[in-house]
């Protein structure tokens, strides 16, 4: 044993008073000689409190749990097949310095995750048939889950459960198509808009009918508000070449329930190529400048769909220097959001002269059914709460001359 663990040892005995009888004799010539003599039996035994000691202090800072599922809140919407759930989930992690597990759902065969976050300081791991979140950061932690759990089928009955984790608040709010389906809510609260039910045992259980067509035909109609339509994100981009061909690709994240129609109004000097709604392309033909199209959700009872307008156009040639113009497409929905992206050739310089949309760092990312190059310098534009009218945004262009050596 060291000479200092000694000394702490022989400091810790004389502190807690179980010097043995007879010894002050022993320490006080040990003051001046600065030599001790203790039994081993006595320093084992000395070793084993300061051990028992420092296990006393290490388990009075550690937290009572590594971590804990503050909140565990699913927003769902019924489907044919199944249910697609949003999972919000709020997680407090109090363990310093070890590696946190936290369980976050049991996935069955029947579970069917749709997209996982990014997290700063953490990430998911799939261990046997869980989803965990894991981390070795402490703090406070908060993000959503997209999954769709498909549902067991007996004729019109569908049924789909899902385990959760041991949650503060755990509950899940269920909307649906009255006119498609009929949900077996037992002791939930509220209607089709949003049904609130609360896990059993940290089981979530839902089961509804499916109505079929006599049915529908038969009962009672459903008093529900309307729900208006509108585009909740629309994103174009733009690619133009040096000998001025544009081809534009704007694609619109609609929210609507049951088959609607919107309708475009299409520049003059633009051509509309191709129509692709939910990801599929359609046949499509214009009243003059007027494109209208029957619109479906992706999934029977789900309430939302998207399309995608492929347009080319005719811009003319660049010379060293000029003026740009874009104009998009007008649509009878209310817009929420625009962005749109150009891609232009990179031995000009540009600046931003005008127009409805203004300049941002960058749009968000391309998820475009009809996929072609994007080369060339990109501008992003942006504009929220649009009506009827069309979004535009007009551009300087000159040779860039920075950085550029000419001879004579």
């Amino acid at each position: 044993m060291s000479e200092i663990r000694l000394v702490v040892a022989l400091a810790l005995t004389v502190l807690l008073g179980v010097t043995a009888p007879g010894r002050a004799d022993t320490l006080a010539d040990a003051a001046k000689t600065g030599e001790v003599t203790v039994p081993l039996a006595e320093v084992r035994r000395m070793d084993e409190r300061i051990r028992e000691l420092e296990a006393q202090r290490e388990k009075e800072k550690a937290p009572p749990l590594p971590a804990a599922v503050q909140r565990f809140e699913l927003d769902g919407r019924l489907l044919e097949d199944g249910v697609d759930l949003t999972a919000h989930v709020a997680i407090e992690v109090l363990a310093r310095d070890s590696w946190v597990r936290v369980p976050l759902l049991r996935r069955s065969p029947l579970t069917e995750l749709a997209a996982l976050p990014e997290v700063t300081g953490g990430a998911f791991a799939v261990i046997g048939d869980q989803l965990a979140f894991v981390t070795r950061n402490p703090g406070s932690y908060e993000f959503d889950l997209s999954l769709v759990q498909r549902a067991s089928r007996a004729a019109n009955e569908r049924r789909a459960e899902l385990e959760l984790p041991e949650a503060g608040l755990a509950r899940a709010r269920i909307a649906y198509d009255a006119g498609l389906f009929q949900l077996a809510a037992g002791d939930a609260r509220g209607g089709p808009e949003g049904t609130v039910i609360f896990p059993q045992a940290s089981h979530l259980k839902l089961a509804w009918q499916v109505r079929g067509t006599a049915a529908a035909e038969a009962r009672k109609p459903v008093a529900k508000p309307e729900i208006d339509p509108y585009v909740a994100l629309a994103h174009a981009s733009s690619i133009s070449t040096l000998e001025g061909r544009v081809v534009t690709r704007v694609r619109y994240d609609l929210r609507f329930a049951g088959q609607k129609s919107v309708a475009f109004e299409i520049p003059v000097g633009v051509t509309v190529e191709r129509v692709y709604r939910n990801g599929s392309t359609i046949p499509f033909q214009l009243d003059g400048r007027r494109l209208a199209v029957d619109v479906v959700p992706v999934r029977a009872g789900d309430e939302a769909g998207t399309l995608e307008l492929v347009l080319a156009r005719a811009m003319g040639q660049f010379h060293l220097s000029g003026n740009l113009e874009w104009k998009l497409p007008s649509v009878s929905w209310p817009v929420h959001e625009l962005y749109l992206d150009l891609y232009l050739p990179t031995v000009f310089a540009y600046q931003w002269r005008g127009g409805s949309l203004s300049p941002v760092e960058t749009g968000p990312k391309d998820e475009f059914s009809y996929r072609i190059p994007q080369p060339g310098q990109r501008l992003s534009f942006h504009q929220v709460l649009l009506t009827t009218s069309a979004p535009d945004v007009d551009l300087d262009y000159a040779v860039a001359l920075d950085g550029q050596y000419f001879r004579n």
